[in-house]
C-alpha cells in the first residue's frame, strides 16, 4: 500500500499549494499528458504514415530524440500518480532535468537529422 502522506509538506500562502498542506499535482500533470503526447502522436504517425508518404524515413532519428528526453517524465508522472514516495519524487526530478535538456539539446539534433535527410531526399525542393 502506498503511503499517502505528502512527501513535501507546503507551508501558508506557498504559489503550489493547493490550500490543504499538500503541494498543487495540476501542474506536473498537465507536464506528464504533454509528455505522453510528445512520445506517443509521433509513432503512430510514423507507423500509419509509413506506405502513405516516403518521409516517414527522415524522422526516426527525430522521433528518437524526443522519446529520449520525454518519456522519463511521461512515465515517471504516473508512477507518481499511482504512488508517491520520496524516491518517486527523485526519479521525477531527474526525469525533469531530461525533459528540460530537450528542447535545448537533443530536439535540435533531431531536427537537423531531420532536414538533412529530408533534403537529401529531395523533399524540401520548394525551400
Amino acid at each position: 500500500m502506498a503511503d499517502t502522506t505528502p512527501a513535501v509538506a507546503c507551508k501558508e500562502g506557498d504559489v503550489n499549494c493547493n490550500g490543504s498542506g499538500e503541494p498543487d499535482f495540476m501542474p506536473v500533470m498537465i507536464y506528464g499528458i504533454i509528455a505522453d503526447c510528445l512520445v506517443v502522436i509521433p509513432i503512430i504517425l510514423y507507423l500509419a504514415l509509413d506506405n502513405k508518404t516516403g518521409y516517414s524515413k527522415h524522422h526516426q532519428t527525430m522521433i528518437n530524440m524526443l522519446v529520449s528526453s520525454w518519456m522519463p517524465f511521461g512515465i515517471v508522472w504516473i508512477i507518481i500518480l499511482a504512488a508517491d514516495s520520496k524516491m518517486a519524487r527523485m526519479a521525477l526530478t531527474g526525469a525533469m532535468e531530461m525533459a528540460a535538456l530537450g528542447p535545448f539539446a537533443l530536439q535540435w539534433v533531431g531536427l537537423m537529422a531531420f532536414l538533412m535527410s529530408a533534403s537529401a531526399a529531395n523533399h524540401l525542393v520548394a525551400w
